[in-house]
């Protein structure tokens, strides 16, 4: 993930505490390293974005694929991967973007990626209605760096939740996202306190 670096690897203590490391974005890449373990014949490109220790040394083949289209990433929730007793606690984590616009030197939210990434409002429409109905969680932590990257964008997410709580009644008394205050506007703000449910 965005936390591995080769620096990182190689200040480890002891190279064996990991075989291999995914940098960067990991979903594409670790599917290529079950691929390669699974081949009868090692394909070398399938290890790009991947670092190892071999006789001493790091080998790191450098990828050069564009930051992913997050729609194509198979979602948990819908998918049902997640198991029923999991939700025992009521509560889940979204993410609804990737990448951060500030790039803050000490901060790996913008994993080295060059914008920010969305999934389609379809998919977090879909996703929220099966926490939030299906799932009847009461907690909900949004995991992007700043949810109000696209302010626009933002806005139709609460009035979605907006719409949950009229037309179903629902229960989310939990909702917690990291905002900028500079990239709010007055109707962010009242959307946002008819939210309180």
């Amino acid at each position: 993930g965005p936390e591995i670096t080769l620096d990182r690897i190689g200040s480890f203590a002891d190279p064996a505490i990991g075989d291999y490391y995914i940098i960067g974005e990991g979903e594409r890449k670790l599917h290529n390293l079950i691929a390669y373990f699974l081949a009868d014949s090692k394909d070398a490109e399938l290890l790009k974005g991947i670092a190892y220790w071999e006789s001493g040394r790091i080998i790191y083949l450098e990828n050069i694929l564009r930051p992913m289209i997050l729609d194509d990433i198979p979602s948990v929730y819908l998918n049902k991967v997640i198991e029923d007793y999991l939700f025992s606690r009521q509560q889940a984590f979204l993410e609804t973007q990737r990448g951060c616009m500030l790039k803050c030197k000490y901060c790996v939210y913008h994993k080295n990626l060059p914008f920010v990434c969305y999934y389609s409002l379809d998919r977090i429409f879909a996703e929220l209605k099966y926490l939030i109905i299906d799932k009847q969680i009461w907690a909900l932590r949004i995991i992007d760096a700043v949810f109000t990257s696209d302010l626009g964008r933002s806005k139709k997410i609460i009035n979605y939740l907006i719409a949950l709580k009229k037309t179903n009644n629902a229960r989310l008394p939990w909702i917690y996202w990291e905002l900028n205050y500079y990239n709010l506007d007055e109707e962010f703000m009242v959307l946002t306190a008819a939210l309180k449910y």
